[in-house]
């Protein structure tokens, strides 16, 4: 991967920085190359379909072309059209558009037989239709603001050839997920018929072509730039919530976040519209179900939290079980009692306390959405609406970051 130098730094900021703080842009001096990728095609990016993982056969369709059948027979892939083989491709018609389960999809479709069974299928997509994808499924785009958009689409991006050339590195077939263990994507954005939904497809478009092969960097590298959904109030460090992740920017202030946390203080309950707060209960069940996921019997007896950040996000837990106790990245929590019921790590309350016998029920609160790593989106948001330029709003997020064109 090629990298020509686009000329604007991303300084370092103050945790609490307000637009006076911003940094002017300055020099930048000419780093490494990160090691290539092996795509399907220069500029593509492969993107494995999770519901296809598995199937026996699957079902293409070409808006002009008609439909086509892929099946496994023999531990080949058959195709309706006569051709076999471990792998085949599917080339999209004059429309440039292939469907599968009603969505649809730009570039070419892979099809292959997985070594674990089944079949499974890879959408070998342009990188910045890709990109759009993303930035569609990822953001309400009917508000979202062009300064929003665009960041996203940096973020986007980066992650995405970040997240390749490490998985690369060790398994040539590996792929992006087109679910949240990546980044959401659906295919391609299909807007409406009226006007307003017209302007925001455009708008998209526009931002994405903006910031078209921008990329964050850190130490010549490119950055692994994760985001989430709201941080509550302070990110976190990659290192300290994934076990994978490559050290990154700096935990910061989100100063968005913050007021409206104090709103919600304020008010005693969460905000009407885009609410930071949440609470979730757990009865007897949701508990066992939560105990036998982990391993440590049929009850949760006590949790409580072993490593604590500054902006009051759990970074490891002690979950005690009847059988045993463990210790725990949140991660695993998160995902063992459901991460659409515990929200974030951030939690603010828990009944009953930490550290004591839970019976019957647990009930925990908290603030923000997702794993507060890197661009917190209604920050993002929030700035933009107060005049931030996407490349500000970078700035704020993934401090000591740089960007970069590539090619």
């Amino acid at each position: 991967m090629n990298r020509r130098l686009f000329l604007l730094a991303l300084g370092s900021l103050p945790a609490c920085a307000g637009s006076s703080l911003i940094p002017r842009p300055g020099g930048v001096s000419s780093p490494s190359s990160p090691s290539p990728l092996t795509l399907g095609r220069p500029g593509e990016v492969p993107v494995l379909l999770l519901a296809s993982r598995g199937r026996e056969a699957v079902l293409v369709d070409d808006p002009l072309l008609g439909p086509r059948t892929l099946a496994l027979e023999g531990g080949l892939v058959r195709c309706s059209d006569g051709r076999r083989g471990s792998s085949l491709e599917i080339e999209p018609g004059p429309r440039g558009e292939l469907s599968f389960d009603g969505q649809i999809y730009p570039g070419r479709l892979l099809v292959r037989a997985r070594p674990a069974g089944g079949l499974e299928l890879i959408n070998l997509v342009p990188l910045e239709e890709y990109v759009e994808a993303v930035v569609s499924a990822e953001l309400a785009l009917w508000s979202a603001h062009h300064a929003e958009l665009a960041a996203q689409a940096v973020c986007a991006r980066t992650y995405a050839l970040s997240t390749l050339t490490r998985r690369r590195a060790s398994n040539a077939r590996a792929t992006l997920f087109d679910s949240t263990l990546d980044q959401a994507y659906r295919g391609r954005h299909r807007p409406g018929n009226s006007g307003h939904a017209r302007e925001v497809a455009r708008r998209l478009r526009v931002a994405v072509e903006a910031t078209r092969g921008q990329v964050l960097t850190r130490g010549g590298r490119l950055e692994d730039a994760r985001f989430h959904a709201a941080c509550g109030g302070r990110t976190s460090s990659a290192t300290e919530v994934f076990a994978d992740a490559l050290p990154g920017p700096p935990p910061v202030d989100c100063p968005p976040c913050l007021a409206r946390a104090a709103a919600e203080r304020a008010a005693g309950a969460p905000l009407r519209e885009r609410p930071l707060g949440w609470s979730s209960h757990f009865d007897t069940e949701q508990l066992r179900a939560a105990a036998r996921s982990l391993g440590i019997g049929d009850r949760v007896l006590s949790l409580e939290p072993v490593a604590i950040d500054r902006g009051g996000r759990w970074l490891r837990a002690r979950v005690e079980g009847d059988r045993r106790a463990l210790s725990m990245r949140m991660d695993r929590l998160r995902a063992a009692f459901g991460a659409t019921s515990l929200k974030s790590a951030l939690f603010t309350t828990l009944t009953p306390p930490p550290g004591e016998r839970i019976a019957p029920s647990l009930t925990i609160g908290g603030l923000g959405r997702g794993h507060g790593v890197g661009l917190c989106q209604e920050g993002a948001r929030d700035f933009a609406e107060g005049g931030y330029s996407f490349d500000r709003i970078l700035a704020h997020y993934y401090p000591g970051s740089r960007l970069e064109l590539v090619s």
